[in-house]
């Protein structure tokens, strides 16, 4: 899927998008009924591809020019496969908000906004059924292949959170040949929430070696300001007057004109497992 392509290719999954209006009309009504959910700002963000994956890149990667057109393959709704059931439904994928993907790059992106962090393995894992066992070996497994950490102790792995660790697991699926990996929390807003998700996961870091000389993998919180633009409110006031069917549009307009939010600064922080003394 990932060529030498010396401009940057938009996928919604897998599939081929040429303009940033198109892939927006991939994404379904229901994630854009109404002006709370984190794809807004998502989307809002990464309105201009290159602008944004440059400096994304460029905050992670440090080398990379700000300002150069990167290259590659940016997906939306990035979908990795879970533990496949024998029977019954399949198991649900992992959705990775933003996964870039070059020759010598993998980063998986996921956006919060106002979402708590999610649930623990422990707590997902409930019973522990056969199949729920699986898939959470699956996941491990992926990352023990690519970074090369031993086997995670059962304790540490309950703890962690699941969604971190499958987010985790998805780009180390991609990552194979790659140099340069990255998990990175996208977080808008005030910086209220930037503790809970280093928290989180300085966990999954201190799990697999992440950020030390022998991994190549670094997980990072990307704390970004935001704002309502000047034109919120009217889309605000749009948005409540029409009916529920009819607001999609509305937003998605919105997004296209940059008329929701403002992102003034932003800021990344490395998270990396203690070095051993």
């Amino acid at each position: 899927m990932v060529t030498s392509s010396n401009r940057l290719r938009l996928l919604y999954n897998t599939t081929p998008v040429e303009e940033f209006d198109k892939l927006l009309g991939r994404f379904a009504d229901r994630d854009l009924e109404n002006l709370t959910r984190s794809t807004l700002p998502l989307l809002s963000y990464w309105r201009n591809p290159e602008r944004a994956a440059s400096a994304v890149l460029a905050g992670v990667f440090g080398s990379h020019d700000s300002h150069q057109v990167p290259c590659g393959a940016l997906s939306f709704e990035f979908q990795v496969p879970s533990f496949p059931r024998i029977t019954g439904q399949p198991n649900t994928p992992s959705h990775t908000d933003v996964m870039y993907l070059s020759d010598d790059i993998a980063v998986a992106i996921e956006a919060k906004w106002s979402e708590s962090v999610s649930a623990c393995v422990a707590e997902w894992l409930g019973d522990g059924s056969e199949n729920k066992r699986a898939v959470l070996d699956h996941w491990v497994r992926l990352i023990r292949n690519h970074t090369g950490c031993g086997a995670i102790a059962e304790g540490k792995l309950a703890k962690l959170v699941y969604q971190v660790l499958h987010r985790t697991a998805s780009l180390c699926s991609c990552a194979s040949g790659k140099s340069r990996c990255a998990v990175v929390y996208q977080l808008f807003g005030d910086g209220s929430s930037t503790k809970k998700y280093e928290e989180a996961l300085q966990s999954m870091a201190c799990c697999v070696g992440a950020g030390l000389s022998r991994s190549p993998l670094s997980l990072w919180v990307h704390e970004v300001s935001m704002n309502s633009s000047l034109g919120y409110g009217e889309v605000a006031k749009l948005v409540a007057d029409v009916p529920i069917d009819r607001r999609p549009a509305l937003i998605k307009k919105a997004i296209l004109n940059g008329s929701l939010f403002l992102f003034p600064s932003e800021r990344f922080i490395r998270i990396d497992a203690p070095k051993a003394s």
